[in-house]
Order: structure tokens, then sequence, then C-alpha cells
């Protein structure tokens, strides 16, 4: 019986020393931006290609008539060359496209394939049966054990030709009349899985965020001491950084030092739901969300988070030359509050201010401060001034024409009677009375012999009747 059981041991540790063997070895990962962008040429190309290389919620897009698809949008120069060893198998490519649309219905993808030597290559990974989501949200093609049809080395991988090409395609028909729809990208990431021997990778921004979104952990100092030396932490995006000073200590959200690593998570990339701003003020940008949750720090670390000017503008109440800005943080009691002090940075666009735990951050425009209102006194009712009232001036009647007067003959005037001499003043200036009164009584005598001598001529007596 003892032997039995001695097999039985024997071999149940045989066994797990064979299954442990057979266990395939996990694949590494580094994921990494492209730095050039290509939105091709002529109808339907992308505008503002570039905007797909980082994400910074600055977006590529193209406007697509029905039935019709777009240039490919392709990006190259991904610089894994740091990251990849020498003597590294690659076992596995994912892309991951952060990218909305204006419909629901007819915007699809129509080309997701990688780009191997300048040209590309493998499978069309496209799914041209789901259509874009209206609101940002993240895809990802391909995986661990992928390879898209094809075979890679590291030097396909490492090489600036190496890259990614998008189209996207307005499905709907030709009937009818015209129905444009447009599409927007956001970030294209490229995440490469490689295992086998060789030399560890070199200095370099480190694995990015794998294909359900998520941040790089920066691993931290172990034995739960305060930290021995200053750590900045910046996740692939770039969007946020955080710098915890030498001597902090770190503890977890119960009070002790078991915290190992430090993670941001883009809440864009991830689609992590994000609680809206109140009413009259703005969240800006990209909110960021740091693991393990809970986590404090003494003294407090500094954490930093960048803004673009497309970020201000999606703001009405704000100042882009002199932006009011300040680092907030959520909580379900409290909602968004702002951390005192704020430092807003107009040149570098970023927005810095210490924090004692990790949460969920935004850069953040508080809604205005209402002035105060100032006392004075009443003034004087204002009468209101009459109505002025023009006179109305009745037309004055229209008087008919006078009848046209026929002119009276031209009178010949009257001889001009020379006037009498005037008597002349007797010498010594006395006046002759006798020279005006002498015509006078002539006058009156001549008038009276007149009137004797008239009067003496009575008329002759009518004779009688003579008798017969």
């Amino acid at each position: 019986m003892r032997k039995l059981l001695y097999v039985v041991v024997a071999v149940s540790m045989l066994l797990t020393l064979m299954l442990a063997g057979a266990a395939p070895a996990m694949a590494a990962s580094t994921t990494r931006d492209g730095a050039s962008a290509d939105g091709g040429s002529g109808d339907s190309l992308w505008n503002f290609p570039a905007n797909a290389l980082t994400l910074n919620n600055a977006w590529a897009d193209v406007t697509l008539n029905k039935n019709t698809h777009s240039k490919e949008l392709k990006l190259t120069q991904f610089g894994f060359s740091v990251d990849i060893p020498d003597g590294k198998t690659i076992t596995g490519i994912a892309v991951t496209v952060l990218r909305y649309g204006t419909d629901a219905t007819y915007l699809r993808d129509y080309t997701v394939r990688l780009v191997k030597g300048g040209s590309p290559a493998g499978d069309n990974k496209a799914d041209g049966g789901v259509t874009w989501p209206t609101s940002p949200d993240s895809k990802t093609y391909g995986g661990d054990g992928d390879l898209w049809g094809t075979t890679w080395t590291r030097a396909n991988i490492i090489a600036d030709n190496f890259g990614v090409v998008l189209q996207a395609s307005n499905t709907h028909g030709t009937g009818g009349g015209s129905y444009d729809v447009t599409a927007y990208v956001d970030c294209i990431k490229i995440q490469v899985y490689y295992s086998g021997g060789g030399e560890p990778p070199g200095p370099g921004p480190g694995p990015g965020p794998g294909p359900g979104g998520g941040s790089p952990a920066v691993d931290l100092p172990l034995g739960g001491g305060p930290v021995t030396g200053d750590l900045s932490y910046t996740p692939p995006d770039g969007g946020t950084t955080l710098f915890i000073p030498e001597g902090t200590q770190i503890l977890d959200g119960n009070g002790n030092p078991t915290v190992t690593s430090l993670a941001a998570v883009s809440t864009l990339w991830t689609g992590i739901s994000v609680p809206g701003a109140p009413e009259g003020a703005c969240l800006i940008g990209v909110p960021y969300e740091f693991t393990p949750a809970g986590t404090t720090f003494t003294p407090p670390a500094t954490l930093t988070i960048k803004y673009t000017e497309t970020d201000l503008a999606k703001c009405p109440n704000i100042d882009p030359i002199n932006p009011n800005l300040v680092i907030a943080y959520y909580d379900s009691v409290s909602g968004w509050t702002a951390l005192t002090p704020s430092t807003v940075d107009t040149v570098n666009h970023t927005v810095s201010a210490p924090i004692s735990h990790f949460t969920l951050f935004a850069v953040y425009a508080p809604p205005p401060v209402p002035e105060a209102p100032v006392e004075t006194e009443a003034p004087l009712p204002t009468v209101a001034p009459l109505p002025t009232v023009e006179p109305t001036v009745e037309p004055s009647p229209t008087v008919a024409p006078s009848p046209t007067v026929e002119p009276s003959p031209t009178v010949a005037p009257s001889p001009t009677v020379a006037p009498s001499p005037t008597p002349a003043a007797e010498e010594g200036g006395k006046t002759n009375i006798g020279v005006i009164v002498g015509p006078i009584v002539a006058v009156i005598i001549i008038a009276l012999v007149a009137y004797w001598f008239l009067s003496r001529r009575k008329p002759p007596t009518p004779e009688g009747p003579k008798k017969t």
C-alpha cells in the first residue's frame, strides 16, 4: 500500500514538471505611436492626418459621399527599435484605433492593413459588418498570436516604413438624394508582441496601452519605506506626468505601504465614463484615472495634465489668452473639486497641482464667479417724455387765377401850366399889398355887375287872346 502511494506521488510530480515545461512563455509587448502621417490626395482625402499620430483629442477627418470610400490614412515611423531587442521573435501585432463618425448606419471600415516595407501587406482586418460609433470609442484589430497572414522579423518592425493604413467607407446606396458622412480618427497605436532570447530592451517610453486601453505602470521601490529618489511617470500618450519627490511615503487606501506600482488610464482611450461638469464649468481635454484607487502621498506628489487650444475652444466661457484653469478631482459625494494652488503654463499648455491621493483627475475651468452687487441709491423714476404732437396743417385752398384785365388806354399828360410869377418883394423886404388885394377886388366887382345885369333882363309878358 505504501509503495502504491509513493508511485502516485512520483507520477503526480512528473506530470506537474512536464506540464510546467510545456507551458508557453508569456510574450512581452510594446506599444507606440507613429511619427509620420499621410492622408492621401484628391477626393476623399484625410484632413489633418498628423492628428492621428497621438492621443490629443485633435482629429483627422474625411467626409464621404454615399457609396464611396476614403483614401488611405497611412501612419509609419513607429520607432520600435528601442523597445524590441535583437533576437526576439515576433508573435503577434495589434492595432487599436480611436474613432467615431456622424452616422450610425452607413459608416464602416473599408481597409485596416499593416504596412511592410512601405506597402500594405497581409490580411485586411476591416470589420465591414460593424458601423462606427457616433461618440469616441476604440477598436482593436489583431493581437498576440495574430501575424495578419504574413511573416514578420524584428527588422521589418523596426523599419521606418513599417506602419498601418486605414480606410473608411460610406455604404449608403446610390439612390435618392445626397447623403454625406464624416469619419474622425484621433489616434492609431500599434502593439507588437514578441518572445525569445536577446538582451533587455534599451531605454524608451516602455509599453503603452494594450488593446483594451490603459497605460504602463511605473514600478515603485519595495520595502514599504519612503521613496529613495525622485520618480517621474508619463504614460505613452504623453498627456499627463506624475512627479513623486524623494522621501514621499506612498500608502494604499487602507494606510498600508503595499503599493508596488502606479498607472494612469486615459478616459478617452478606454471609454471610461466621466461625470459631467456643473453648469457654467468645463472639463478641458482628457481626464485621467490613476490607479491603484485610494493611493495616498505624504508629502503630496505633483500632477501635470496637458491641454490644447482646441480643448479651450470647446468651452464658451473661457479666455483663450489667459484661461482660468485648475486641476480638479472627482468623487461621488462632492463632484468635481478644484485643487489649489494650480499653476497654468500657457506656453506649454499644461496645468499642474499637488495631489495627495489617487482618483479621477482633469483640467477644469470653474464656473465664473458672479460679481458682488454694488449698493447704490435707487435712481429716481424716469418720467416718460410727453409725446410730441406734430400740428396738422390744412393745405390752403387753391385760388383760381384772376381774370386778365385789359389795360386802360394811356391818357396823354396835361400840359404843364407855367407857374405865375411870384411878385417880387419891394425893396426893404415889405410885401406890396395892393398887388395882392387889387385883383381880388376887381373880380368881386365884375361878379356884382354881371349879377345886376342879368337880374335886369325880364322875360317878355305873353300876349292875351285877341278879341274878335
